[in-house]
This record gives structure tokens, sequence and C-alpha cells, in this order.
């Protein structure tokens, strides 16, 4: 797998500063750093958009791109940050941050794109990409994930709007939906 696109700093802050400009009101409606002591929804915000640009594999590489790479930190105002602080906040921050500002840029982007944008109709069929870890029992070796425990991902493509998936992918366990994207 090729390495992963670093944005430079001055780059990525003018591809973030709409975003930006929104996260702090996000953060005090939604109360998003209550008992957080490090890890800020400003760092998390960044880092998933960071995630996005530079086509980071996984979230081990996401927490070493920003602990070992000096750019990286620069472009998401971060110290650094370890991989179960970053899961932590991915499963327990709300989502309700990144729908917050959505719906603020939503609005912005079509009043810049006017009718190139229209509606999210003209961007096409729309597809969700989700994977879940299931845990297997020990007798099916085939699944190995880790030392003392089996288990494969499921990755469930479902067009938006239908009730049922499209199509079901079974990776390892540490597999990535970017890895079944296609």
């Amino acid at each position: 797998m090729a390495a992963p696109i670093v944005p430079r700093p001055r780059f990525f802050h003018q591809l973030v500063a709409p975003v930006s400009k929104f996260i702090p009101k996000a953060t005090r409606r939604l109360k998003s750093d209550w008992h957080y002591r490090k890890f800020f929804t400003r760092e998390h915000v960044l880092s998933q958009v960071y995630f996005q640009v530079s086509d980071e594999a996984s979230l081990r590489g996401l927490a070493q791109a920003l602990n070992e790479d000096s750019r990286v930190k620069e472009a998401v105002e971060s110290e650094g940050v370890d991989l179960s602080s970053l899961s932590r906040a991915n499963s327990h921050r709300t989502y309700q941050i990144f729908e917050f500002l959505f719906e603020r840029l939503f609005p912005i982007s079509l009043a810049c794109c006017g009718q190139d944008l229209g509606s999210l109709a003209t961007l096409g069929p729309l597809r969700i990409l989700d994977g879940t870890f299931m845990q297997c029992v020990a007798s099916m070796v085939w699944a190995s994930y880790q030392e003392k425990k089996n288990g494969v991902k499921g990755h469930l493509l479902l067009s938006a709007g239908d009730d049922l998936p499209e199509r079901l992918v079974l990776t390892e366990g540490k597999g990535s939906e970017r890895a079944v994207h296609h």
C-alpha cells in the first residue's frame, strides 16, 4: 500500500477554515469536551478531516502520523495522541458534532457552488459503507485476528433509501473499509 498523502499545513488550514469557524460553537452547544482532559473536539475534528484527505489507511496509521510527523501535528494542531484516546473519542464523542458542522457548511457550499451543486440528489446515488467487527469462535482458525481472539469484519454496502444492503464483504478482523470501497 502506498504511503498516505500528507497535505501541507498551510493548504490544510485553508481547507478546514470554514469548518474551524463552527467548531467552537458546536463544542459549546453539544458539550463535546465535557469529561475530556485531552484530545478535545477541535483536534478530533481536524484529525478526522486529515484522515479523509490524506487517504490514511487505518486509525493506527492516523495515530502514528499524529505522533511522529511534524507536518501532520502542525496541520491538525496536535501535540500527538495515542491510539486509545483516538479510538475512545471516535466511539464516545457525539456524532452530532459532525452533523452540526455539516448543517452549517452545506448552505455555504450551496451558495458558493450555486447551480453546480443544486441539491444532494445531483451528487448521484449516496452509498454508505460500514464495517463491523464480529468475534468468531476459537475453532475458526481462518479468522485469526489476535493471538487469543478470532474475528472477521463484515463490510456492508448500502444505497441510501434502500432497506437492504447491496453487498457484504468479509475481510480479516483488521480489514479497512478503504480496501473494499470499490
